[in-house]
């Protein structure tokens, strides 16, 4: 008998130590979106987008793309990011070659490497954080303007850091993100380097800053944290998996940390967060450690998700209104994909990867 009760009561404590295990909160966000996870469910891309536009980048001696680590398109160019060739290909809105920007080295107008890239905040040049400083390029033509050293000795007591996301939402302002410091998110005026968002725990690097339909400026959550908000702090919305968040108690505090989380059955992080004046896209980091997408309608409440599709694999950039563009690989999606059918009924044959605008058909 005693064996008996000791054995309930070592299981009751083990259920109560499941169902209490601590994760973010997220009382003080203004719109929380449950996510209720399913095991093979995969996200049905073709069925509920309208494709506006398809444009193929010119392939040429001077425009073949091998690795595609960032993409921005701005009111006249598509910027493109080469993480191979380290260099920034630049083409206009219909996907023509114009110009790039290969300028690697230790030298007056040269990055050490492109950990990122933005566009300032008049719209003329183009941004490239190498991690020790921003240099500037005419977006019109590459030629380069200056280069701005980054107060590399943060916290306290200060210590460098490299920073790997940058934007210039206003003439003297940058937000910079960085894995390495006290602090994950940078406030920096030229002169000091503010930290805004305290470090929890390991990071993974990536895209961090996402425009949304009206200028503002998301950013992604830290690891193991699911709310958004903006630069300056304005709570958005979170994304509610539940009991299948990882528990704050397995937050990684190392790559090692980071590799063992790949066998918990919890969503680990975001990947990145759109908001279009009607819906929201996440891509997020599976139970299974896959890639997860997500899109909620807005005027409904509706919720699309699911692994991200194999005969689909867009990989969403930005929002423009409504409208979202993504890349899109042909060549790496099986030919019997309907939305690889219905794009070579467009473009028969593309060297290059696509970029895809389109539309979201509402959700009811």
């Amino acid at each position: 008998m005693k064996s008996i009760l000791l054995t309930l009561l070592t299981v009751t404590g083990l259920l109560l130590t499941a169902c209490t295990r601590k994760t973010v909160s997220h009382e003080d966000y203004p719109t929380t979106y449950t996510i209720a996870y399913e095991d093979g469910e995969t996200f049905d891309w073709y069925s509920h987008i309208e494709v506006e536009e398809i444009v193929p980048f010119e392939f040429s001696d001077s425009s073949m793309i091998s690795l595609i680590q960032g993409c921005q398109v701005t009111d006249d160019r598509i910027l493109v990011h080469d993480y191979k060739q380290h260099l920034l290909f630049v083409f206009d809105r219909k996907g023509n070659y114009l110009y790039s920007i290969h300028n690697q080295g230790n030298g007056p107008g040269e990055y050490l490497d492109i950990r990122s890239f933005c566009t300032s905040a008049d719209g003329k040049d183009i941004l490239i954080n190498d991690g020790y400083k921003l240099l500037s390029y005419s977006l019109a033509d590459g030629t380069f303007r200056q280069a701005r050293p980054l107060n590399l000795q943060v916290d306290n007591p200060p210590r460098n850091v490299l920073f790997a996301s940058c934007i210039n939402p206003s003439d003297s302002t940058f937000f910079l993100w960085t894995d390495m410091g006290d602090h994950t998110l940078y406030k920096y005026d030229g002169k000091e380097m503010t930290g805004l968002k305290p470090r929890r725990n390991y990071q993974l690097g990536g895209k961090k800053f996402f425009a949304d339909y009206e200028g503002n400026y998301l950013v992604c959550p830290d690891y193991g944290e699911f709310g958004v908000s903006t630069v300056d702090g304005e709570k958005r919305f979170y994304i509610d998996f539940g009991d299948k968040a990882i528990p704050e108690d397995l937050l990684p505090q190392s790559a090692a940390d980071i590799r063992k989380l790949e066998k918990e059955p919890y969503f680990k992080t975001l990947f990145s967060v759109l908001e279009s004046r009607t819906g929201i896209y996440v891509s997020a980091l599976s139970p299974k450690t896959a890639y997860y997408d997500i899109y909620i309608d807005k005027a409904s409440g509706k919720i699309l998700k699911g692994d991200t599709d194999p005969k689909a694999r867009l990989n969403i950039l930005q929002v423009e209104g409504d409208a979202f563009y993504a890349l899109f690989y042909p060549e790496y999606v099986e030919d019997d994909s309907p939305l690889k059918q219905a794009v070579a009924r467009s473009i028969p044959s593309a060297d290059n990867p696509l970029l895809i605008k389109f539309r979201m058909k509402p959700i009811n």
